[in-house]
């Protein structure tokens, strides 16, 4: 059976301990940072859940314990966005499909910066999870197609606005639609490093990824099932050392959705 050149990733690879910074991760899960130490997580999808309600149920592969995210929220829908938040129900962070330069590109915004001394973006979020872009970026485009809300009533008056609390929202990463090639996914981050997801394993088994920081092995993803067009997609996350297992949930996130459609 033809199989994809990149490895399988082995126990020796998670040996090296990532320095990445951790700005999703609940302040009740530890990241593991011991050499050998990984994380392991299940992504379920909800293919026919409403607007409302969690399209990806995020649970611990061993114990089936809720993981402390929750997911809302389509990337390929007239919204164009998916909402994160904590486990009591706050937003934490956004991933945002936008056009730039005439590529698609699907960004990870968070509540507080990525890097030191970092500007914020031209989207804001409010703390009922409605997100719009600044009026000074609207004022030069002609569509507002960011000011909707995230809830389906859209009979708010400007009042009710003005009382939520507004917050700034800053870049953490992007990933730009097929900047290697049709199979292989990179996620380029604030502080410069560099997420990379390559096909690994057998040709028509089931999908799964190494994913690299830097070249550095850092998680492993694998779907766990064929034919979920109608069930929804599942994956098994294997998170190294280091790693904030939120921006690698996020990452299988966009994956998912961009070979979705």
């Amino acid at each position: 059976m033809l199989r994809h050149s990149a490895p399988v990733p082995t126990e020796v690879d998670y040996d090296h301990v990532h320095k990445a910074p951790a700005v999703l991760t609940d302040p009740r899960t530890t990241v593991a940072e011991e050499p050998g130490l990984v994380t392991k997580l299940t992504l379920r999808e909800h293919l026919w859940s409403s607007w409302k309600k969690e399209s990806f149920t995020i649970c611990h592969t061993e114990t089936k314990r809720p993981y402390a995210l929750h997911v809302q929220g389509r990337l390929y829908n007239f919204k164009d966005r998916m909402l994160l938040r904590d486990a009591e129900g706050n937003p934490c962070a956004v991933l945002l499909k936008t056009k730039q330069k005439h590529e698609e590109t699907l960004q990870i915004l968070g509540l507080r910066p990525y890097v030191k001394n970092q500007e914020g973006s031209a989207h804001h979020i409010y703390d009922n999870g409605r997100i719009e872009k600044s009026s000074s970026f609207r004022s030069q485009e002609k569509s507002a197609s960011f000011s909707s809300s995230l809830s389906s009533e859209k009979s708010d008056s400007e009042k009710q606005q003005q009382q939520q609390v507004r917050q700034d929202l800053y870049l953490w990463g992007q990933v730009v639609d097929n900047e290697l090639d049709s199979l292989a996914f990179a996620l380029k981050m604030r502080d410069g490093s560099k997420y990379v997801a390559e096909p690994v394993g057998h040709v028509l088994a089931p999908r799964q990824y190494r994913i690299t920081r830097n070249g550095k092995v850092c998680g492993h993803v694998a779907q766990t099932q064929f034919f979920a067009e109608l069930r929804g997609h599942c994956w098994n996350i294997c998170i190294g050392p280091g790693i904030d297992p939120g921006i690698m949930i996020a990452f299988v996130i966009i994956m998912d959705e961009m070979t979705e459609y």
